[in-house]
């Protein structure tokens, strides 16, 4: 049961602790039903895209369809589960070679580490030596 109230004010629906009020809005309103895959999209935004940067330069479709497009295709790029080069269905050679002129930041002469710092190298070569 609704009690009709003027034009501009819409209906309100009684309610017997009179805490409440819903108003509707004037004219059609439509609820529009949020799909389990657009769920799952923000999802993949908040947790995986959190950190990316995005180019300023796209607008907030282009934006949404890059990200839809990432989605889709997650499983063939790495991640922190998966090395670099692990991508389903077909392995990629991934070359660490760097041709001449080297980068401003491999020009610098070598420096000591620190111990903590030369056993978590020792680790991740022996790693990456175990991916091979």
């Amino acid at each position: 049961m609704s009690t009709p109230l003027n034009q501009n004010e819409g209906t309100r629906i009684p309610n017997p602790q009179q805490k409440f009020a819903f108003l509707a809005f004037q004219g059609q309103v439509t609820v529009n039903r949020v799909s389990p895959v657009s769920l799952k999209l923000n999802k993949f935004k908040s947790k995986q895209l959190n950190e990316a940067e995005i180019s300023l330069h796209l607008s907030d479709k282009q934006e949404n369809e890059l990200s839809s497009l990432l989605y889709d295709h997650k499983k063939e790029f790495a991640s922190d589960k998966e090395p670099p080069g692990a991508i389903n269905c077909h392995e990629v050679e991934i070359i660490l070679d760097i041709e001449r002129p080297y980068p401003p930041l491999l020009r610098r002469p070598a420096y000591p580490a620190s111990s903590k710092s030369r056993e978590a190298l020792e680790i991740h070569i022996t790693e990456l030596h175990t991916l091979v």
